[in-house]
């Protein structure tokens, strides 16, 4: 007959026409079944998907996502700003700063957790005079909103402002840097 499923499946005049001649009920019912299948599927990959870019904990963005964002930005040659804070509380708190970023930074910026007790925060077309405004923000935001005092809070904030001529690897050391600038050892206070 030369009808592939997949035009079987999407196709309602097909599925009209199976139910008005004798062979259709059965036939009718077996298209809706796939899908309903179908759609479950689709569901499904739709959560798992979801699954693989965030952190459990806090519903953040997991480092994986933030890295292949950081990346897709320098590759674009957006510019942007990072601001990197390092919490030292117990887990309890730290669940409840990971829903305060992600209530407080919406799309297209991104929030996401990098580590055990940090966050990061990529801000599109932001400067470094505005990063240091959001950081010095959103740590009062954390110190009044949770009630983690301000000494318990490191930030660090690295900017990326893209030249016209920038080949790959001038991007990928740009990448590196802000990566170590970022999520390094040494954690240094905004205010």
């Amino acid at each position: 007959m030369g009808l592939s499923i997949g035009f079987l499946i999407t196709n309602p005049w097909i599925i009209r026409f199976s139910f008005s001649t004798g062979f259709g009920l059965l036939f009718g019912l077996i298209i809706l079944n796939i899908r309903r299948t179908i759609q479950k599927q689709k569901i499904r990959i739709r959560h798992l998907q979801t699954l693989l870019i965030t952190d459990e904990k806090t519903g953040l963005y997991n480092y994986r996502h933030f890295d292949d964002c950081m990346e897709r930005e320098i590759l674009d040659k957006n510019p942007f700003s990072v601001i990197a804070f390092k919490v030292a509380v117990q887990n309890q708190l730290l669940e409840k700063t990971g829903q305060y970023l992600n209530h407080l930074v919406k799309k297209p910026h991104i929030a996401a957790r990098v580590g055990k007790n940090k966050f990061a925060l990529i801000f599109l077309r932001v400067g470094e005079q505005g990063a240091l405004t959001l950081g010095r923000e959103i740590m009062d935001g954390i110190e009044n909103e949770i009630g983690i005092d301000s000494s318990q809070i490191r930030a660090r904030i690295a900017t990326y402002h893209p030249r016209q001529n920038m080949d790959l690897e001038e991007n990928s050391l740009a990448l590196r840097k802000i990566k170590e600038e970022i999520l390094g050892r040494t954690i240094w206070r905004l205010r």
